[in-house]
């Protein structure tokens, strides 16, 4: 093989390499853009969870806000009761 064969074979694979390298370049710009929107849909399942953890402690919140509304109404008429038994003692004597 002669020595301009050689040359042109070795400007042969850098011209493939070169022509791989450009070709691959969109690939992984398009990966990039990918990575980037997966990233962003992460960000958002993050801010869901959050909002979803926030709803829920609301929600035990609101309800032991009715339990403790309930015992009040009951602790309070017993009080009532206590107090109005001792009034009438009272007027009675």
């Amino acid at each position: 093989m002669s020595l301009a064969m050689k040359r042109l074979q070795n400007l042969g694979w850098l011209a493939l390499v070169f022509m791989v390298a450009i070709l691959l370049y969109p690939l992984s710009l398009n990966v990039a853009a990918t990575h980037s929107d997966l990233v962003a849909v992460d960000r958002e399942i993050l801010e869901t969870k959050r909002e979803i953890s926030f709803l829920q402690a609301e929600i035990r919140t609101r309800a032991s806000l009715q339990q403790l509304e309930e015992w009040n109404c009951t602790a309070i008429s017993r009080h009532w009761r206590s107090n109005l038994s001792m009034v009438k003692q009272r007027l009675q004597n």
